[in-house]
C-alpha cells in the first residue's frame, strides 16, 4: 500500500562582502533548476579607478577578482551566465577617450563554462574607461530576446562616457522587455555615484546594494534575485471520484506496517461544486479516518476569490450517515493556507455506536462548495487509515496542557547549518533534523519539509526574517501590506496539527501567520501541542495532534495586495527558519487491530485499483520501468536485426 513520498583580516572581510552581495544576486534557490533561474549577465567594472588600494590593503580591482572567482566556482554549473567588463583595452587619457567609451568586451558568452570565467576574470587590468551605458546595452544583447532575464553591474563610480544618461538606457531596456531586471552593486562609491547607480538599478526595474559596510548590508541589503514560483507537485495514486455511489471506485483502507500508520494515499482533483465519491468495505468493529487536503492555485493575490468551503460525509449502502466525527476548515480571499477536513466512521456491527450501520460498503462524499475565480479546478489528496487499538497500558493522558505563556522573542538565528531541504508538495518532503536552516520562497509558493516528532513531544519553529524587499507596483502604499508567512502541520495520515502562534506577545494566539516588514526585521514562533495518542480520541479539535512519528510542515508565502503567478518574476523572501522538537520522548502504545486478523489493511484489498497495488512498493515501480526499458530495447533491436535480415535476403 502507499506510502508517503518519501590576508589580512579586512581583506577578508571585504572580500566576503563582496561575495555576500553578488551571491544574493546569483546564487539560486536550492530546489530551483536552471530553467526556472533567469539568464543573467554579469557586468565586472575594470575601469582605471578600480586601482585605488582603498580595499583594506589591496586595490578595488583584486578585491572584486577574488570575490567573484570564489563566487563562480561554488555556483552549479546548470545556471546559465554571461560574463562582461569594459575599461581594459584603452588607458583613460583624453586623447584615448573615443575608443575607451567603446570598450566593452563578452568575456564569456551566455552559457559558457566557469572555468573560462575564472581564467578571464584573474586577467582583468583595469586601466581606462568607465562606459556603463554600453556595457548594459550589449549585456541586453548577450541575453535571450524572452523570458526572465537579469542583468547584474558591480562599478565603482559613475559612467565616463554619457550622453546619453545611463539611467535613460536602462529605461529603454527595460521597455523593451519588462521581464529584464538590472541590479546593481556599488563598490566603495561616493554620493553622485551612489545616485546614478541607484538610478540606474530604479530605472532597471532592479534594486541597488552598496558594498561598503558590512553592518548595514546585512540589515538593508535588497534581495537582487527574481525567479518565479514553483507549481505544486502532486502525489498519491490517482484515482477519480463519481458524482454518486454508482461506480464509485472502491479504495483500499490502509493500515499498519512494522507497528507504526501506513495509511493509503490517493490524488484526486476537486472541481467546484461537484461531489467526489469513493467506496470503501468496512468489517464489523472497524473504523476509518479518512484525511483529506485541498491544494490552493498556484497564484497570489487577493483575486484568487471570495469564498469556499469543503464538506464531508461517510454513508453507508443503505444511506445512512455513519460519521462518527468530522471537520473541515474553508478559505477566503487569498487562500493563504490548504483546505483540511477529516472524517471518522462509525463502527459497523457495535450497536453502541454502529449508528445503524452494517458492515460492507461504505460511500464517502467530500464536496468542495463555492468556487475562486481562478481555482475551479484544485489538487486534493487524501489518506485512508484504520484506526487501531492501543494494546497497552501506556496511553497518556489526553488532557495533558501546554503552557499558556509566550516566551521572549529574543533568540538569534545567524547561525545557520545550510538551506533547508524542501519540496513543492507534502508528498515529496524530504525528512529534516532540528537545527537552524536557511529559507527562500516567492509569493505564491510552499515549501513543505518532514520532521519527525516523538510520543509526547511538540514540534516548534522559530522565524526570523530581515526586511524585506517589494516588488515596484503600481500602488507603492499598499504593496508591502498583508505579506505572510503561514504554517501547515499535518500528521503522518495528513490530519491538520494545531498551531499556536506568537509574534512578540506575553500569551500565545490561535493565529499561525507571520507578517514580514519591509522596514524592520520580523521574529516569530510556532508551536503545536504536545503529541498525544489520547488525543485521537478526544474532540474533534484534538484528532489531529493525537499522532507522532513525521510531520509535514508547508510554510506558504501570501501577498494580497500584489498577484503573482507561475509566470511572474518576484523577489524571493529569505529567511532563518529554526526547526525543535520540546519535551522529552515518550514510549509509544503498541497498536493492533483486535477485530481483524493481522494488520491487513482491509477486505478491499483484494478490490484495490491496479493503480494503487503497482505504486505500493517503490523498488517494483523502479523494477518494473527498467524492465520496460529493457523489453522497449528489446523489441527495438528485434526490429532492426529483422531489416537487416531481411534486406541482407533481398541481395
Amino acid at each position: 500500500m502507499l506510502k508517503p513520498k518519501t590576508m589580512p583580516r579586512f581583506r577578508q572581510a571585504l572580500a566576503l562582502l563582496i561575495s555576500l552581495c553578488v551571491a544574493f544576486v546569483l546564487c539560486p534557490t536550492p530546489f530551483a533548476n536552471a530553467a526556472e533561474q533567469p539568464a543573467t549577465a554579469v557586468i565586472i567594472d575594470a575601469s582605471g579607478s578600480m586601482l585605488a588600494e582603498d580595499a583594506g590593503g589591496q586595490t578595488r580591482m583584486d578585491a572584486a577578482k577574488e570575490a567573484t572567482q570564489a563566487l563562480i566556482r561554488e555556483l552549479p554549473s546548470e545556471q546559465k551566465l554571461a560574463l562582461l567588463t569594459y575599461g581594459t583595452e584603452t588607458g583613460s587619457g583624453d586623447e584615448e577617450k573615443e575608443a575607451g567609451c567603446r570598450d566593452v568586451r563578452t568575456l564569456v558568452p551566455l552559457g559558457g563554462s566557469r572555468e573560462d570565467m575564472a581564467n578571464q576574470i584573474g586577467g582583468l587590468n583595469p586601466r581606462g574607461y568607465t562606459p556603463i551605458g554600453a556595457s548594459l546595452l550589449q549585456a541586453e544583447r548577450e541575453l535571450p530576446k524572452e523570458g526572465p532575464r537579469q542583468i547584474v553591474l558591480v562599478s565603482d563610480g559613475i559612467d565616463t562616457c554619457a550622453p546619453p544618461p545611463v539611467c535613460e538606457v536602462a529605461k529603454q531596456i527595460r521597455a523593451r522587455g519588462v521581464d529584464v531586471v538590472i541590479n546593481v552593486i556599488g563598490l566603495n562609491v561616493d554620493e553622485q555615484a551612489r545616485a546614478e547607480l541607484q538610478c540606474v538599478a530604479q530605472a532597471g526595474g532592479g534594486t541597488y546594494a552598496d558594498a561598503k559596510d558590512a553592518a548595514s548590508l546585512t540589515e538593508q541589503l535588497v534581495l537582487k534575485s527574481t525567479r518565479s514560483l514553483l507549481k505544486y507537485e502532486p502525489g498519491g495514486t490517482p484515482v477519480k471520484g463519481t458524482e454518486t455511489p454508482e461506480n464509485a471506485p472502491l479504495l483500499e483502507v490502509g493500515g499498519l506496517q512494522d507497528g507504526k500508520p501506513d495509511p493509503t494515499h490517493y490524488l484526486d482533483t476537486s472541481v467546484a461544486d461537484k461531489p467526489l465519491t469513493y467506496k470503501i468495505n468496512l468489517q464489523a468493529g472497524e473504523r476509518v479516518m479518512l484525511n483529506y487536503v485541498i491544494f490552493p492555485p498556484d497564484v497570489a493575490g487577493n483575486n484568487v476569490g471570495s469564498w469556499s468551503i469543503s464538506r464531508v460525509e461517510i454513508r453507508d449502502a443503505n444511506g445512512n450517515l455513519c460519521t462518527d466525527d468530522r471537520d473541515h476548515n474553508n478559505a477566503s480571499n487569498s487562500f493563504d493556507k490548504p483546505m483540511t477536513g477529516f472524517a471518522i466512521s462509525a463502527a459497523p456491527g457495535n450497536s453502541a455506536t454502529s449508528k445503524n450501520c452494517e458492515p460492507g460498503d461504505f460511500y464517502i462524499n467530500i464536496t468542495r462548495e463555492n468556487h475562486f475565480e481562478n481555482a475551479a479546478e484544485l489538487p486534493m489528496e487524501f489518506m485512508l487509515w484504520k484506526i487501531p487499538e492501543a494494546t497497552t497500558d501506556a496511553t497518556p493522558d489526553t488532557t495533558t496542557a501546554t503552557n499558556t505563556t509566550a516566551p521572549a522573542l529574543d533568540f538569534d538565528l545567524s547561525d545557520a547549518a545550510g538551506s533547508v531541504p524542501s519540496a513543492r508538495g507534502p508528498s515529496h518532503a524530504q525528512l529534516v533534523q532540528p537545527g537552524v536552516y536557511d529559507a527562500e520562497i516567492v509569493p505564491g509558493e510552499t515549501l513543505w519539509f518532514k520532521v519527525d516528532v516523538q510520543e509526547g513531544q511538540q514540534l516548534q519553529l522559530k522565524v526570523q526574517a530581515p526586511p524585506i524587499d517589494i516588488e515596484p507596483t503600481r500602488n507603492n502604499v499598499t504593496a508591502g501590506l498583508l505579506r505572510d508567512l503561514k504554517t501547515t502541520v499535518l500528521s503522518p495520515v495528513y490530519s491538520e496539527v494545531a498551531v499556536r502562534g506568537n509574534k512578540g506577545g506575553e500569551t500565545w494566539s490561535d493565529i499561525e501567520t507571520v507578517t514580514l516588514s519591509p522596514t524592520e526585521e520580523v521574529k516569530a514562533m510556532m508551536q503545536t501541542p504536545p503529541l498525544l495518542w489520547g488525543r485521537t480520541s478526544g474532540a474533534h479539535e484534538f484528532h489531529g495532534n493525537g499522532l507522532s512519528g513525521e510531520q509535514y510542515v508547508g510554510i506558504r508565502y501570501n501577498t494580497f495586495y500584489r498577484s503573482a503567478d507561475e509566470s511572474t518574476q518576484s523577489f524571493p523572501v529569505k529567511f532563518k527558519l529554526g526547526i525543535e522538537t520540546l519535551g522529552e520522548a515518550r514510549e509509544r502504545p503498541a497498536f493492533t487491530y483486535s477485530h481483524s486478523s493481522g494488520t491487513a489493511a482491509s477486505t478491499s484489498t483484494e478490490h484495490a485499483s491496479t493503480a494503487a497495488s503497482t505504486q505500493t512498493n517503490p523498488s517494483y515501480s523502479l523494477i518494473s520501468k527498467v524492465l520496460l526499458g529493457l523489453l522497449g530495447v528489446g523489441i527495438f533491436a528485434a526490429i532492426v536485426l529483422g531489416a537487416f535480415l531481411l534486406l541482407r535476403r533481398k541481395h
